[in-house]
């Protein structure tokens, strides 16, 4: 049987559309900058973005994420990641430290309810 199109994530993924901001600090822009960001999908590693479409990130760049789960506490979140995909204006990031007790919570206590 053909591997194509399994899945290969090893964590829980959880899709949503949840708004937030990143910061820059590649060496494209060294200065950084602040801009918009819209969380697509989560896991406790990493996550997908959709960003404006002249976002300038490319592959291996770091950023700052900051977004609020929308759990009823609106929980901050704030992570450093390394950009692993660029598809237009969709980016893959994968975070710097991979567990989060918030973000697993967040992800895993969806499946019990």
């Amino acid at each position: 049987m053909s591997e194509y199109g399994k899945e290969k994530r090893k964590l829980l993924r959880r899709k949503l559309n949840l708004d937030g901001y990143y910061f820059t600090h590649s060496v494209h822009d060294p200065l950084g900058k602040i801009e918009r960001a819209v969380v697509k999908d989560l896991s406790a590693g990493g996550c997908r973005l959709s960003l404006a479409d002249n976002h300038g990130l490319h592959l291996n760049d770091s950023i700052t994420l900051s977004f609020r789960l929308d759990d009823a506490e609106r929980t901050k979140i704030q992570k450093e990641a390394v950009v692993i995909r660029v598809d237009g204006n969709f980016v893959s990031c994968k975070f710097e430290s991979e567990f989060n007790k918030d973000i697993w919570l967040y992800i895993h206590g969806e499946i019990s309810k």
